[in-house]
């Protein structure tokens, strides 16, 4: 979590100070959502309430709009006391970063201490801590139990419906890229780094979107595109080679852009009327990223990042294509006029 979520939480911890706190859940961009679930005790009243806020809700005033409550019945209470004592681990932490799909679970009971941390899906090892959670969202409003029922997940063998692509908090200019990739992945994107395997990369702004191009090292190309909103630090990162998880090219893609490296396309224009073809090449401007051709078809990337091959000529032998932007060498121009 980045120190402006943890200090949120500071807050509100501060703002129900009078209480106990028997338990705390957080889901840190969870579904790209924030929310902050607390159980605390009213010893004045004897009363137990959960308490819930999504913290991005919360811009520096703590109120009613923005904190939420409800009362919770004794029994629900001691079906949680007795789910921890059935608890076989009291702690376990087990993340691959804590910057998306980020479950930190904390409660104190019968003078012991019981602390999870965790990833999208609660873990076979503590699985009996569903028991708690299902408890807790039982007692939230029900437009939140989708999210319980992703947490739900291996427990209840549907893991396959939750792996996609998501969009994700990110801020490229302060967050540490690192945090969202494993050791291997980051050595060998520095190496396709330094060994100069990114052929293109660009960012086209009308689409928030950075397009990358690299070749691995038995010469297979990768499309990468990373979609970045600036203003809301929202993040989608895309490989070709579609990983389960996010991947050394595009690690090496994103620690270029923060290095502020750039390597234009050629920019080509569609000259021949094919409405067919045309649905398939998405284009601002009539306007298309190109990695280059040969002498039958050129290599057009999509703008939804994937590799199409369109024939250099039409059916009488008029090329298809005018090439709008070249680099310095006007490599792609002498290729055609050489075709």
């Amino acid at each position: 979590m980045n120190q402006e979520y943890i200090n949120k939480i500071k807050d509100i911890t501060k703002y129900y100070r009078k209480y106990k706190n028997i338990l705390e859940l957080i889901l840190y961009n969870y579904e790209n959502l924030d929310f902050y679930i607390r159980i605390d005790y009213d010893s004045k009243h004897n009363k137990y309430y959960v308490h819930f806020t999504n913290l991005n809700d919360y811009q520096g005033k703590l109120d009613k709009g923005v904190l939420s409550s409800s009362f919770i019945i004794d029994e629900v209470i001691k079906s949680i006391y007795n789910d921890l004592n059935k608890l076989d681990k009291k702690e376990y932490i087990n993340i691959n970063d804590t910057y998306f799909d980020y479950v930190y679970f904390h409660a104190y009971y019968n003078n012991t201490e019981y602390h999870y941390e965790y990833n999208k899906y609660t873990p076979k090892e503590i699985i009996k801590l569903n028991n708690i959670i299902r408890t807790i969202f039982l007692c939230l409003p029900h437009r939140l139990l989708y999210l319980f029922n992703e947490l739900l997940a291996i427990e209840n063998n549907t893991v396959s419906d939750y792996e996609y692509y998501k969009f994700f908090k990110f801020n490229l200019k302060k967050d540490n890229i690192d945090n969202l990739f494993d050791v291997n992945s980051i050595d060998e994107g520095n190496s396709y780094i330094n060994n100069h395997q990114i052929r293109f990369l660009e960012y086209i702004s009308p689409l928030k979107t950075y397009y990358g191009v690299l070749e691995d090292n038995i010469h297979r190309l990768h499309i990468i595109t990373i979609y970045y909103d600036e203003k809301n630090n929202i993040m989608k990162l895309t490989c070709s080679k579609n990983e389960h998880m996010h991947c050394k090219h595009e690690y090496a893609i994103l620690e270029s852009i923060k290095n502020k490296k750039k390597i234009p396309f050629y920019k080509v224009r569609y000259v021949y009327k094919d409405e067919s073809l045309l649905n398939k090449l998405t284009s601002f401007n009539n306007i298309l990223l190109s990695i280059g051709c040969d002498n039958v078809n050129m290599n057009i990337i999509t703008y939804e990042g994937i590799l199409l091959k369109v024939p250099l000529k039409d059916k009488n032998g008029n090329l298809n294509f005018e090439v709008i932007e070249d680099d310095k060498d006007n490599t792609l121009s002498n290729k055609l006029n050489n075709i």
